[in-house]
Parts: structure tokens; sequence; C-alpha cells
């Protein structure tokens, strides 16, 4: 796992998108926690977070269109192994589960995270719609400074009348920086990733098609932030 900034410095343009993502016939998208629980006599026990949690994911995709295997191939190249980093995100939860019908739209309405609580575990937020609805399992996503957040609700929540409110998420977030507020992505909300080394699959066949596999994991550039 790498949590830091790039091994060469004279790389730029990075962020890139995820092409065709509603092409993957499975993925895993998780958090990471790295946790150590120590057992005691009194039969209790003691959990040690030793870093901060990151998202993990894995995609699949279905058996390609020649294409579409030549796109997604010369994609997976322009990131060069690890070095390049993308906006990694859940296919399944492309928009927010009540408007997933509805891509292109905003149905947040200007929506901004304006407050992060650690100890709450929630999200403060302004200038959403009345009535727009988070379910859990849906995503938020902003980017503060270099770095993109990218957390999974899981209370679900309606906005009320005044367009503001909390918003219980996990993992727990940090404080803000003194930039905030940001603007929510909540159409492919995402975490700014880097491939796995070594576990990119692409499959060729004699045939026409083919499908592709990889791994990658959160990038987090602490040495940027902003403060």
């Amino acid at each position: 796992m790498t949590i830091g900034p790039t091994t060469d410095p004279n790389v730029s343009g990075y962020p890139i998108e995820m092409p065709f993502p509603n092409k993957m016939v499975s993925m895993t998208f998780n958090i990471l926690r790295d946790e150590v629980f120590n057992p005691q006599i009194s039969g209790g026990g003691q959990v040690i977070r030793r870093s901060s949690p990151v998202w993990v994911g894995s995609w699949s995709t279905t058996s390609l269109q020649p294409e579409d295997y030549g796109t997604l191939r010369a994609w997976l190249d322009s990131l060069d192994g690890s070095i390049g980093t993308f906006l990694g995100y859940d296919a399944r939860r492309s928009m927010p589960i009540k408007y997933v019908t509805q891509p292109g739209t905003t149905p947040w309405g200007s929506m901004v995270i304006s407050g992060a609580s650690f100890a709450n575990s929630t999200l403060s937020y302004t200038g959403a719609t009345a009535g727009f609805q988070l379910e859990r399992g849906d995503y938020i996503s902003f980017k503060d400074g270099n770095i993109w957040y990218l957390y999974r609700v899981y209370i679900s929540h309606t906005v009320p009348g005044s367009g503001a409110g909390d918003i219980s998420v996990s993992p727990r977030p940090p404080a803000l920086s003194t930039l905030a507020p940001f603007p929510v992505r909540l159409e492919r909300p995402a975490a700014e990733m880097r491939l796995l080394p070594n576990t990119t699959t692409p499959e060729d066949t004699v045939q026409n098609f083919g499908h592709i596999a990889f791994k990658a994991v959160q990038y987090i550039n602490y040495e940027t932030a902003a403060v």
C-alpha cells in the first residue's frame, strides 16, 4: 500500500476518470482498516488502529468488443503502472440510489460540505434541495485542497426545509481545511486511487473478445494537503 507522494515529482495530469464502468461484471469496493486486536486476561481487548482507513477496489469487465477492449487497455497504459492515479468508485452506486435513473442531473441542488466531526462521524452540509434523500450505502465525495475524500452513508437522511444538516458517514472524517465549504460530487463519487502493482490481468483471446481485471488502493498525498 502506498500513501504518499508519487515517486516522480514531474508527473502531472492526474487523477483521470474511469471509462465505461457499466461494463463491469464483478467488483468489490470496501474500506480497509489497518487494525490490531490485543486480547486481555480480563476477557476484553484493546483495538489499535495503525493508520487511517483507505478505500480498496477491484474491477472485472464483461467480455469486451475490440474497440472497448482497446480503450480500456489504453486507459490502463496511461496510468503508467502505479505512478498515475484515477478517480475510482463503486459502479453499483454511480448515483444516490433514489436517483440512479437520472444521470447528468443534480437533484441535490447546490449542496456543499461545510464541516466534519470525527467524534460523531458526520459531515455537515448546506445549500441542498429540501427533500433530497441519501440512503444507506450511498456515497459522498468532495475535494479538499489536493485530496479527494470519499464517504459511505450509514444512516439514511432526508434534507430538511432549511437545506442544511448532518449526515452519518464512514470512515470517520477528519477536520476540514480552511478552504471549506466544498461542492459535493454525488455522481460517480470517487476516491483518488492507484493501481496495485501486478494486479492488472488482461485476458486476450484468439477471438474478438477479451476481458480485463484490475485492483487499486486509495492514494492520499498528505504532504500537499490544505490546512
